[in-house]
């Protein structure tokens, strides 16, 4: 099993505004749902805290051909405090309130890849495991500024309008 970080970030580091990407690029978002969607019998799982949750549109989740974690302090998905909940529970969503039980129960899944895919509160909680649990960061850098109030902490220089670059920890 492989744990991955994978994020798109503009020149700054930016990578949110008020809850949503402040870019859309189909390009980035086909490289996301290739790299996060497992093949064949390999199951995979999206890590997400529960901001990045609540950007994702209606019609798109739970994320499809993965299972979709939620870090966030209400653990029963009957009680989580959104309304539009309750018309998309599905079978491959799961809450939990802290990065040590996610570790655990991926563990337990045994899948074949784990995406963290935001948003920043979850990357920062991640920099301590850098060494020891991640196995590669994909980035796709976004060579332009955007406005931005969320930010990824790792910054890499690259050329091109938009590029995607794996880093191997």
């Amino acid at each position: 099993m492989r744990f991955n970080i994978i994020v798109g970030m503009c020149k700054g580091g930016g990578i949110g505004l008020n809850g949503s990407l402040p870019w859309h690029f189909k390009k980035d978002m086909k490289f996301f749902q290739k790299n996060t969607t497992g093949i064949g019998n390999n199951k995979n799982a999206v890590i997400m805290g529960r901001k990045t949750w609540d950007s994702i549109p209606v019609n798109y989740k739970p994320l499809k051909n993965r299972d979709n974690i939620i870090l966030t302090r209400v653990q029963n998905k009957e009680e989580y405090p959104r309304p539009q909940i309750t018309d998309i529970i599905r079978e491959n969503m799961y809450f939990f309130p802290d990065i040590d039980n996610v570790f655990e129960f991926c563990y337990k899944r045994d899948y074949h890849d784990v995406w963290f895919i935001g948003g920043e509160e979850i990357y920062r909680q991640l920099i301590p495991s850098l060494d020891t649990k991640i196995n590669n960061i994909y980035i796709t850098m976004i060579h332009k500024d955007y406005v931005c109030d969320a930010f990824f902490l790792l910054q890499i220089e690259c050329g091109g309008q938009i590029s995607h670059r794996k880093l191997l920890i």
